[in-house]
């Protein structure tokens, strides 16, 4: 019996140090990606790096290679984003808190089983998926080019499935009184 428990010990021992190594050995990719950021990248942010856009192709490339900071910021990106982010709430939230109502209202319609399938599949989907949908409904037959638009309607059928099922499974908990 003490035999067997040595033994179960040892293994236990055993197995806790192959856990630790491998688990050491999945993380040093990633601590050394982040230890480059840091060493390479503190330089960078200021004061310009939030309020000035993106430098184009050729200062960039001439500042790293003198060994400079590199002129410009992020403005653009912060700016697209809360733009994309706006116009995919004011497309979606509405069009969410109706259709949540409508199947909340009409539960055992065949038209609310279909609204409420498609929105689950929606959810199910991956990104890239709704991206590109997004891509050819938008950008290939509405505009000439890449717009926040676009990314707009992508963003705002990813939401809309979270916002449908939110406002149903609330209105669920509500009493009837």
């Amino acid at each position: 019996m003490i035999e067997l428990k040595n033994t179960r010990a040892l293994k236990d021992r055993i197995f806790k140090g192959f856990v630790v190594i491998f688990s050491c050995i999945a993380i040093t990719p990633i601590v050394l990606i982040i230890y480059e950021l840091v060493i390479k990248g503190y330089r960078q942010i200021n004061l310009s790096f939030f309020t000035e856009v993106a430098p184009n192709t050729w200062d960039a490339m001439t500042a790293v290679h003198n060994g400079e900071v590199i002129p410009g910021g992020i403005l653009n990106g912060i700016t697209g984003t809360l733009l994309m982010v706006s116009l995919a709430s004011v497309i979606a939230i509405p069009i969410g808190l109706i259709t949540g109502i409508f199947l909340y209202e009409n539960k055992e319609t065949r038209y609310a089983g279909i609204v409420r399938s498609v929105s689950d599949i929606l959810q199910g989907s991956p990104s890239i998926v709704l991206g590109i949908i997004g891509y050819f409904w938008i950008v290939k037959s509405v505009t000439s080019g890449f717009s926040a638009l676009a990314g707009s309607v992508a963003l705002a059928i990813m939401m809309l499935p979270l916002i449908i099922r939110s406002t149903e499974e609330t209105l669920k908990m509500v009493p009837q009184s």
